[in-house]
């Protein structure tokens, strides 16, 4: 694979002599929305226990849910992807910064998809390359009063 992530791989390959980008959705639906639903009932404790710092946790948790289901379906993807190449090919100003992988409808499913490769930047080296953002005020707050001490360890299972 040129590129992994949590539930998909690209790799890149050739169909009909055109460089195409193939992403396989390798992914546990069932696993992530049943950590997602475990992280739900975590929110709501600490909503009662008055131990959220005052945000409505699980209210992003249930939007974050919402989400996650539509990930596993490439064929919302290749939507969403036909409609932001119809938003760059109306806009001349658009298509003299960005690009979009034409997809390959015929070759796209529920757990593939397949579009042109583009070659360009990592968008990991264009971050790096990049004075960050300020954070907002906010943030380390809520997270002191959220997690004390814990601020900026993280904890994960690996899945087999």
């Amino acid at each position: 694979p040129v590129a992994t992530a949590s539930i998909a791989q690209v790799h890149r390959a050739r169909f009909n002599g055109t460089e195409v980008a193939v992403k396989v959705n390798l992914g546990h639906k069932r696993l992530l929305l049943a950590d997602v639903d475990a992280m739900y009932r975590q929110a709501v404790l600490l909503k009662k226990l008055r131990l959220d710092a005052g945000l409505d946790l699980p209210s992003v948790v249930r939007a974050y849910r919402d989400i996650c289901a539509d990930e596993f379906d490439f064929r919302i993807e290749l939507e969403k992807l036909e409609r932001f190449a119809k938003l760059f090919r109306d806009d001349a100003r658009l298509c003299e910064t960005m690009a979009t992988a034409a997809p390959l409808p015929n070759l796209c499913g529920e757990r593939v998809l397949v579009c042109e490769w583009l070659d360009g930047a990592k968008l990991l080296d264009v971050f790096r390359d990049s004075p960050p953002p300020p954070a907002p005020a906010i943030l380390p707050d809520a997270q002191r009063r959220l997690f004390g001490s814990w601020t900026g360890l993280y904890a994960a299972l690996p899945r087999a």
